[in-house]
């Protein structure tokens, strides 16, 4: 998610609405524990998960509470990072939620 992120138009769209922080479950003090506070079923690299300024959970990388999906890629977990998007940011408009799921495509895998 590290390149999805740093691209130039998601990070000036979603920076309007999100404080990003990565955190490394090997590299930083109580990142293991944040891990597994945050995931309802441990196993696999990335997570995501956006959290209210209260650390209320807004939306995550597991689909239907069970599977992460982590760098979405299929067209369940695409849609998957745009419903849980939606929901989490409501000022999020159609085009900017558009222009992030382009963005997305773009930075991932690239198909065969």
């Amino acid at each position: 998610m590290d390149k999805y992120h740093a691209r130039p138009a998601v990070e000036k769209t979603l920076g309007k609405h999100l404080v990003f922080f990565k955190v490394d479950v090997v590299e930083n003090p109580g990142g293991e524990e944040l891990y597994k506070k945050y995931t309802p079923q441990q196993g696999g690299v990335p997570v995501w998960v956006v959290l209210s300024a209260n650390a209320k959970v807004l939306a995550d990388s597991f689909e239907d509470g069970k599977k992460n999906v982590g760098f979405p890629y299929f067209p369940n977990e695409l849609t998957h990072y745009e419903r849980v998007m939606r929901a989490a940011l409501p000022a999020l408009t159609a085009d900017e939620m558009a222009l992030l799921m382009k963005e997305l495509r773009d930075s991932g895998p690239q198909k065969k």
